[in-house]
């Protein structure tokens, strides 16, 4: 998917995203729609109609012009609080979990973290209105371009790197894990 958008200062900008990002966010963010799951949307299928949707464009934009504005290249995460629910998140509150209704797991090889266990269903995946992107701003050729790395529902957990549970306060739900 690539799309150009303005900035604030009247620069056009490419974002992009890969057809392996895409092809990963299918198994994750965008599966069934509709599906109250743990890491899923609501309403978008696909990474476009995430950013056909006009709210979370200008609030990208806002959030790209500035970056352009200071000159803020590299990898970067940020979460936009929308209007409405947009999914359930993936990742919850440990405070709101006892110790037997959790497990040890590794999100990678980088990292470790909890998660709940999959048999505790008395604690369903919030709903949420926050969308985080994770992504990689670049200045190429005279020319700056966005390159999407990531996006989910929620709030953004930071790399996926070292015990992110401790780093974050955050435990993580299975990806079949009900939603509200």
């Amino acid at each position: 998917m690539k799309i150009s958008v303005t900035l604030a200062d009247g620069t056009e900008c490419p974002i992009i995203v890969k057809s392996e990002t895409e092809q990963r966010l299918s198994k994750t963010c965008f599966r069934a729609t509709k599906d109250p799951l743990a890491g899923n949307f609501i309403d978008w299928r696909t990474v476009n109609a995430v950013f056909e949707d006009e709210e979370v464009l200008e609030l990208f934009i806002e959030e790209l012009s500035e970056s352009w504005k200071k000159n803020k290249f590299g990898t970067s995460g940020v979460t936009l609080e929308l209007e409405k629910n947009i999914g359930w998140e993936s990742t919850d509150d440990i405070k709101k979990y006892s110790a037997d209704e959790l497990e040890a797991f590794t999100p990678n090889r980088r990292s470790t973290a909890l998660r709940v266990k999959p048999t505790c269903r008395n604690h369903p995946a919030p709903y949420t209105s926050d969308l985080t992107i994770i992504y990689e701003f670049r200045f190429n050729d005279g020319e700056p371009k966005v390159f999407i790395h990531s996006l989910y529902p929620g709030c953004d957990i930071g790399e996926l790197k070292d015990d992110i549970t401790k780093r974050e306060g955050r435990v993580f739900f299975g990806w079949y894990h009900p939603g509200e």
